[in-house]
């Protein structure tokens, strides 16, 4: 690649990292109700949400490649997931049809999650771990392994 695209793609990764936002909060037990069983999570200690969001709050098309998982793949490969339902909600419900499965791939019914978490902050992506007792932890924008780990870490119930 030539100097100048790799200058740009660095330039464009540092303002994603730049204007991502952290946040915390409490659910309550009706709205942990409501993931359980919209999402079929049942007995995990935590939900993940990957949440894209609409087209127009990202400076790229991140619905262009859609169809191919592998990136995300990829990335939870590396993570001990193992009582922890994954799942991922789009926004844009005509671009995304072709994965939604109701299983691992949903849309964002009434742009539940748009309102209450990444209306407030334009970014491509967002992030959303909540455990049973409804604490969570969001990040609005791109998001690395070491941060979901964290996130994980933090909101693990101690038996």
């Amino acid at each position: 690649m030539s100097r100048k695209v790799l200058t740009l793609i660095s330039f464009l990764l540092i303002i994603c990292f730049v204007n991502a936002q952290n946040y915390e909060g409490k659910l309550n037990k009706e709205q942990v109700e409501v993931l359980e069983g919209l999402f079929g999570w049942e007995k995990e200690e935590l939900i993940i949400i990957n949440y894209r969001q609409p087209k127009g709050y990202c400076h790229y098309d991140q619905y262009m490649s859609i169809g191919s998982t592998k990136w995300f793949d990829d990335f939870y490969s590396e993570l001990n997931l193992k009582d922890v339902h994954n799942i991922f909600v789009y926004y844009e419900s005509k671009r995304s049809k072709g994965v939604i499965d109701g299983k691992k791939h949903f849309f964002d019914l009434n742009k539940y999650f748009f309102d209450n978490f990444f209306k407030k902050d334009k970014s491509c992506y967002g992030l959303l771990i909540v455990n049973k007792h409804g604490n969570y932890q969001q990040k609005n924008g791109e998001y690395s392994k070491k941060e979901v780990k964290n996130y994980i870490n933090k909101l693990t119930i101690k038996k």
